[in-house]
C-alpha cells in the first residue's frame, strides 16, 4: 500500500518578499473533513489542490484507553494510529494527497476538520502510516493538525523579525516562560501591559487566566491552557487567526520542551504546522518516543 509521505528530501520553508508582501507565510493545507453519518460510519470528505474525494468509511474500533503507566502503551498507541489511518487515509485519499503534493514547493500540511463531537476526542495526535511505520504527529513532510468544524486554521508565523509575545499569567508564571524561552534571542516576550501597539503583537501567551481575563489584546495565535475546545474558543475571538492549547498536566519538563521547540519554530519563520511538528519532536527525542507525551496536546 503506497504511503502518503515521499521520499526523503530537503524542504525549504516559505519565504515572503518584497515591501508590500504579508509578514506572514502559510503552507497550503490539504483538508480532509470527518463527519459521523450514522452511529457506525464516518464520512470521509478530502480537498486538495487537484480535486475532491467523498467516501464512508466504518467508524474506528479502538484499543483500550490509554495510560503512560500501562507497559504495554506504545503498542496501544501504535494499533490506535493504524485504525485512525484506515479512516481518515483510505486508498482515494492517499491518492489525492499524491496529487496536491505534487503542486508545492514545500511540505503538506494535512488539516482535519472533525464535524463530530465523538470524533474530536478521539487521538489523532497518533494517526500512523503503515507504508513507513511512522506517526504523522512526527512528520516534518506532512504535518497534521486538527481543527474543530472548520474553526481553526493553518496559523500564520511572522517572518524577518522579532516574534512579539505578550504573556499573561502570573509572576511565577511569567519568570518561567522567560527562562523556558531565554535561548531564543529573536522572541521578545511582553506582559500583558505593556504599551506595544496591539498589530505588532504575534502570539498572545495565557497561563493560566482565562482567555477573556488575562488580557484585552489580539494577535494572530493565542496559546492557552486546556483541551481542543479551548483553542477552538480562543481562535474564535476577533483578530484571531488561531489557538493553541497545552493540556494543563502536561509535565513541566515536558512543557518547557514543548514551548521551546515550537516558539523556535515560529521565531526562526517556520509555518506553526512545521514548528508545531519540531516541538512534539524535541519532545520525543528528550522524553522518549515510547512515553506519548509528545503526543498530549490538543
Amino acid at each position: 500500500m503506497a504511503g502518503i509521505q515521499p521520499s526523503p528530501a530537503t524542504v525549504s520553508a516559505p519565504t515572503v518578499n518584497g515591501p508590500t508582501a504579508s509578514p506572514f507565510a502559510r503552507l497550503t493545507p490539504f483538508r480532509i473533513r470527518l463527519s459521523l453519518d450514522d452511529a457506525t460510519t464516518v464520512r470521509v470528505e478530502a480537498t486538495g489542490a487537484t480535486g475532491r474525494v467523498t467516501t464512508t468509511m466504518p467508524r474506528p474500533l479502538l484499543p483500550h484507553s490509554l495510560d503512560e503507566r500501562d507497559s504495554d502503551s506504545w503498542s496501544v498507541a501504535r494499533r490506535t494510529g493504524l485504525a485512525l489511518y484506515r479512516v481518515a487515509f483510505p486508498p482515494g485519499v492517499v491518492a489525492l494527497i499524491g496529487e496536491h503534493r505534487a503542486t508545492q514547493s514545500s511540505p503538506v500540511s494535512i488539516l482535519l476538520d472533525l464535524a463530530s463531537p465523538e470524533l474530536v476526542d478521539l487521538p489523532w495526535e497518533l494517526v500512523r502510516d503503515p507504508a513507513v511505520d511512522q506517526f504523522l504527529g512526527l512528520s516534518r513532510e506532512s504535518p497534521i493538525s486538527r481543527s474543530v468544524d472548520g474553526l481553526a486554521h493553518t496559523m500564520p508565523t511572522p517572518q524577518d523579525r522579532q516574534l512579539s509575545v505578550v504573556v499573561s499569567g502570573s509572576r511565577d508564571e511569567d519568570d518561567a516562560l522567560r527562562q523556558t524561552l531565554d535561548v531564543l534571542p529573536h522572541v521578545k516576550i511582553m506582559t500583558s501591559n505593556s504599551a506595544e501597539p496591539a498589530g505588532n503583537v504575534d502570539v498572545i501567551h495565557v497561563e493560566s487566566f482565562g482567555i477573556d481575563d488575562g488580557t484585552s489584546m489580539s494577535a494572530p495565535v493565542v496559546i492557552v491552557p486546556g483541551t481542543a475546545g479551548d483553542a477552538v474558543r480562543a481562535a474564535t475571538r476577533p483578530g484571531v487567526t488561531a489557538g493553541i492549547a497545552v493540556p494543563v498536566d502536561l509535565p513541566q519538563e515536558t512543557r518547557s520542551l514543548f514551548l521551546e521547540g515550537l516558539y523556535r519554530g515560529l521565531s526562526s519563520g517556520l509555518p506553526i504546522d512545521q514548528a508545531f511538528t519540531d516541538a512534539r519532536r524535541a519532545v520525543a527525542s528528550a522524553r522518549s518516543l515510547a512515553n506519548l507525551e509528545w503526543a498530549n496536546r490538543r
